[in-house]
This record gives C-alpha cells, structure tokens and sequence, in this order.
C-alpha cells in the first residue's frame, strides 16, 4: 500500500498530506467500515473558500492538518493542503469551502471515499458526507 502522501507535492513543492485524486488514492473507491468511529467534538469548523481562519499550530498527531479557529469563532482541525498558510501572521485562507464535520459510522456500513488527509478521509454515505479516521476503513 502507498503510504497517503507519497509522492504527492502540494502547491509549494513540498510533500502532500492530503489527496482528492481518486486517480492516486491507495484506498478502494468503495470500502466497507471496519471500525465504528463516534464524532470526537459537538462543534466542528466551517469554512468557505477564501475566507481566512486563524492558525494557531500543526497538529502532530494528524499529519497533515493544523488547528485554528473558524470566522465563527469555533475551534478544531484544518487540512493543511485546502489552505494558504500565512504561519507568522497566524492566517490561512481557504483554497475551496471545508467542514470538518466527522461521521459517526458502523462495521459494515459503505462509503465512498472523496479525498484523504493524512489519517482522515472525506467519505459520503447514502445520508452525509463528512471524515472518519482511515483506520476505520477496509
């Protein structure tokens, strides 16, 4: 298996963490859940394209991913790659719209995996889209 963001540069040349190819994405179109995963926070950021969030600090845990604060004030986790990072000023700017809603998901269920992110992955189920940890995958 690829290891997510091998070989893969971002828009500064450095290597990627992030994936929305499916062309490049080492996980099948189609898996199937494995694991249950519950949304770990009640709030999570939203965020359209250009608009700027705070940056506070990358996330070492989550390759690939920062935390910041949304204009709406609510904190949580960005990917890195979906944004212009400005770090000495504390900004970023969205490059397309983000929510970084997680899904509650159960063994069995199937999803189709949009793009992934270091350890998360964007996938759509029948009634949402949102991320679950890669792990959770098959």
């Amino acid at each position: 298996m690829v290891a997510l963001g091998e070989g893969k540069l971002n828009h500064e040349g450095r290597d990627s963490e992030c994936n929305s190819s499916p062309f490049l994405n080492p996980l099948p179109a189609m898996p199937r859940v494995h694991t249950a995963h519950q949304p770990s926070f009640p709030q999570t950021p939203k965020v359209d394209a250009g608009a700027a969030v705070v940056f506070r600090h990358h996330d070492s845990k989550n390759p690939g991913w920062f935390f910041g604060r949304d204009p709406d004030g609510i904190e949580g986790y960005f990917p890195t790659d979906w944004f212009d990072l400005d770090e000495p000023a504390g900004i970023a700017h969205a490059r397309r719209d983000y929510d970084g809603v997680e899904l509650a998901v159960s063994p069995g269920d199937a999803v189709e995996v949009i793009a992934t992110c270091g350890p998360w992955a964007l996938v759509r189920t029948t009634a949402a889209t949102g991320w679950i940890p890669v792990s959770c995958l098959q």
